[in-house]
């Protein structure tokens, strides 16, 4: 078995930041309905990611072809991303135009150390702001390489996405662990005091000294009660953050005619005059479903339509949220960090544990594996996706990769055809196929494989580029998981959940280079190549990645190649790709880039396309 040094889908772990009115005075974006497909026109949405086919955001779906995307970490100036930084519970502001994001920016409320972890009570202390964790069943929170709460040590770096209560406290939706590299600490919310002769400020329970910050008015003077954003590359010392940069969002959101907003109800004067996460909002004409006008209260989580005037929404309607089934999450997209039926996994970067009694489509967890595509329903429950219903949409679908997994049937040596898995789709080898864990001499009825490629047309069969078997027993295959390592000692970590074993012949890279096991530290973003043995799980090959998901910077995603019509222009994980320029590596076997060839891609972004100067080709499903 081949061991590659490069991991399966990166989710770039960096992503993060605060929402701002910057982004806000020119966004124009939002859905035209309660829920839903996001209809046609212009308008704006802000709020949370709650699901993936696309971008899912209050619960309206938007497509994403023509999408841009950013990252506000540094105030000064957003990062351009990918789709992969855009994560479940985070905190989004899109622009849209015919129900197609224009431009997206995540950001959270603060990146920062732990003060201080109340498990019983689930809340934390980051930064010197108090942090609620699951404030309310239709506002739980996602937890992202956090286990659980007690799991969260003093001194751990998190990145925290959620909206200010009328008391300052964070209600959380998405709370993730960070690298103690990350070399910087971010902070967005309300100023509480302001001591211009001292030159400092109070957000929350952290002052922040300004005297040597670049500053970035871009919402007037700086006062009490205007909301700000500050960044700093010092470790905070003493209860003070020495800001590099302060950003002033005092600014109103532009005049839209369709306008979305969702999250919770807070400085609640009257029906005319409340905020819902940082918008202002009249409801007073709303129409109001879910419950009536006296449950629009502070608290209260709400998903609002209607339009921006002067800087307030002006609602026609109003849904209040009381339950986790009111607020469903669906995510769509290839499986990845799978281990076993009865396991977790992730789908776009999102946990997901099996609920009670979910319904699977297939009927059966033998068609799941590393690469399936599938659609997931759940609710968010103990920090993860808790699926009620999994259907494996890869084959199918023209939006995914095809990727098959189960049992060979109907195998016709002369043809180079057979039968797989309960969908019974037709897969067709030929001299482009590659084999990992076997040959092709070892196809037959019965073997239990995973088959990547192509579709030529619909309802064709399915052109194989890679098969791999999973039931060699001389050359089982490994595991490849991805995420964030906590619980770090010298002889484990977790991950996902998982408890990873570490023994003298696990090696470590950051990059290309080799390194020691002390390179693994508490909230590394790392890629885990690993083996079962006597039913746990033992790492081969750690991949330290860097903070922002690559190992010497840049932008990197990793998925099956769609689109292909050359190098210089293809698509992976729904990113445009120009790899004309670019290092060709080949992993495990040989394979040139076509459809259905698994890669990695390294480069920068310029214009919405990933320039690349590196693609690792023939990355296995599970090698």
């Amino acid at each position: 078995m081949t061991r590659s040094r490069i991991g399966s889908i990166c989710r770039l772990a960096g992503a993060a930041a605060a929402i701002v009115a910057l982004a806000l005075l020119h966004a124009c974006g939002g859905g035209a309905s309660a829920g839903g497909v996001g209809e046609g026109g212009t308008g704006f949405a802000g709020g949370t990611v709650n699901g993936f086919g696309s971008l899912i955001v209050g619960g309206v779906e938007f497509a994403t072809t023509q999408a841009r995307y950013a990252v506000d970490e540094d105030p000064r100036a957003p990062r351009a991303a990918v789709a992969g930084d855009i994560a479940l519970g985070m905190q989004v502001a899109l622009s849209q135009s015919g129900g197609s994001v224009q431009q997206a920016t995540v950001g959270a409320e603060v990146i920062g150390p732990v003060d201080a972890v109340d498990a019983a009570a689930g809340s934390l202390q980051v930064l010197g702001q108090a942090v609620r964790i699951d404030a309310a069943p239709a506002g739980a929170t996602v937890l992202d390489g956090v286990a659980t709460l007690a799991s969260l040590a003093p001194g751990s770096i998190v990145e925290v996405h959620g909206q200010r209560a009328s008391d300052g406290t964070i209600d959380a939706t998405r709370v993730a662990l960070r690298s103690r590299a990350t070399g910087f600490v971010r902070l967005a919310g309300p100023v509480g005091t302001v001591d211009p002769s001292r030159q400092q400020l109070t957000i929350g329970g952290e002052t922040v000294s300004y005297g040597n910050a670049q500053r970035l008015a871009q919402g007037g003077p700086l006062v009490a009660g205007v909301r700000v954003v500050a960044y700093s590359t010092t470790p905070p010392g003493g209860g003070v953050v020495a800001a590099t940069a302060l950003r002033i969002d005092g600014a109103r959101p532009a005049d839209v005619a369709d306008a979305r907003v969702d999250g919770f109800v807070n400085a609640f004067a009257s029906i005319a005059n409340l905020h819902v996460g940082i918008y202002a909002v009249d409801a007073s004409a709303a129409v109001v479903s879910g419950g009536g006008a006296q449950d629009i209260v502070d608290g209260a989580v709400v998903r609002v339509h209607g339009a921006f005037a002067g800087g307030t929404l002006l609602a026609d309607a109003v849904q209040v949220l009381r339950t986790a089934a009111d607020a469903p999450v669906r995510l769509t997209g290839p499986i990845t960090n799978f281990v076993a039926p009865g396991y977790g996994f992730r789908v776009r970067g999102a946990p997901v544990q099996w609920g009670a009694a979910p319904t699977i489509a297939p009927a059966t967890t033998a068609n799941l594996a590393n690469g399936v595509a599938v659609a997931v329903d759940g609710v968010i429950s103990s920090g993860a996706v808790s699926a009620t219903s999994v259907q494996v949409v890869g084959s199918s679908s023209s939006d995914f990769v095809p990727v098959v997994a189960g049992d060979i049937s109907q195998f016709d040596a002369a043809t180079g055809t057979f039968r797989l898995g309960e969908e019974s789709v037709l897969v067709q080898v030929g001299a482009a196929t590659s084999y990992l864990d076997g040959a092709a001499t070892n196809l037959a009825d019965g073997r239990r494989v995973v088959a990547s490629g192509s579709l030529a047309a619909a309802g064709g069969p399915l052109a194989a580029s890679t098969i791999q078997f999973l039931d060699n027993p001389a050359n089982p295959p490994g595991l490849r998981l991805e995420g964030t390592a906590s619980g770090v000692t010298s002889t484990s970590f977790t991950l996902d959940g998982q408890t990873i074993g570490l023994d003298a012949q696990t090696q470590y890279f950051i990059g290309e280079t080799a390194a020691g096991a002390n390179a693994l530290v508490e909230g590394s973003p790392v890629v885990v190549q690993a083996q079962t043995s006597g039913g746990s799980i033992v790492a081969t090959v750690v991949s330290i990645l860097g903070t922002d998901g690559v190992s010497d910077g840049g932008t990197r995603v990793d998925g099956y190649i769609t689109s292909f019509d050359s190098l210089s222009s293809f698509v992976v994980a729904n990113q445009p790709v120009d790899a004309s320029a670019a290092q060709l590596v080949e992993s495990g076997t040989a394979v040139a880039p076509a459809n259905g060839v698994y890669v990695s891609v390294t480069g920068t972004l310029s214009n919405g396309v990933l320039v690349a100067t590196r693609v690792v080709l023939g990355q296995a499903v599970d090698d």
